[in-house]
């Protein structure tokens, strides 16, 4: 499956099914625009996976770790960017969610969140994590 930046939000819908009413909610709040892939991500998905996170719901940790290995494997670089600005940006600040997210990611994602650490420049504790795991 080879999912774009201008597909990723339909292919999470489809993944995420859960998360349509808060998808929904926000195009009404956008007067039935789409709001941007960027926010949709942010303010929809991330909030699904930090409550997976915070309430060790393993499925949904490891529904959204198979999604990541799809977009980075297959995704295209729009698709792969957003996963890294909205997702792992966010997770490099949640040190306690990273680390119960870390043993649920493939190869990939952890591929990734290597090479995002090192550009971003995020702690060397950080980064180290990210080399052992």
């Amino acid at each position: 499956m080879n999912i774009t930046g201008n597909t990723i939000v339909g292919v999470a819908l489809e993944c995420f099914p859960e998360a349509l009413p808060s998808y929904e909610a926000m195009v009404k709040e956008w007067h039935g625009e789409f709001p941007g892939t960027y926010n949709v991500f942010y303010e929809v998905f991330r909030p699904l996976l930090s409550i997976a996170l915070q309430e060790n719901d393993l499925l949904l940790q490891q529904r959204f770790s198979q999604f990541f290995e799809i977009v980075l494997r297959d995704g295209d670089a729009e698709a792969q960017n957003v996963i890294w600005l909205k997702i792992f940006k966010w997770l490099f600040g949640q040190k306690n969610l990273l680390e119960r997210f870390l043993p649920v990611c493939g190869p990939a994602t952890r591929r990734a969140m290597r090479n995002a650490a090192f550009r971003w420049n995020v702690s060397w504790s950080m980064r180290l994590k990210l080399l052992l795991c």
